[in-house]
């Protein structure tokens, strides 16, 4: 997980959302930027990123046959202004998904 000048994004919540998933499960990111999930079952995943009440980043994602999965992700952590229409944040960076 980095922001947008490649710096690693501590202390980001990332959040995992499955119906093979007796709830959501959340991780934090380390001083590296980077966090991990463990014994994943396979699904179509939905994954939340958020820094602060700042940014955010979501996407879905699919694990099969047991295989990891590696997502990039950049956030881009500066205060957003909701007055006006923005665009969504760039992803970039990387984090891991183990099964």
């Amino acid at each position: 997980m980095r922001d947008l000048d490649g710096q690693a994004l501590a202390r980001a919540t990332i959040l995992i959302r499955c119906e093979c998933l007796a709830g959501d499960r959340y991780a934090t990111t380390n001083q590296h930027g980077v966090f991990r999930f463990q014994q994943l079952p396979d699904g179509d995943y939905a994954v939340v990123v958020f820094f602060g009440s700042f940014s955010f980043s979501s996407r879905r994602v699919r694990i099969r046959d047991g295989r990891g999965l590696r997502l990039e992700v950049t956030l881009d952590p500066r205060p957003r202004d909701f007055a006006r229409p923005s665009r969504p944040p760039r992803t970039r960076g990387s984090f891991d998904l183990k099964p």
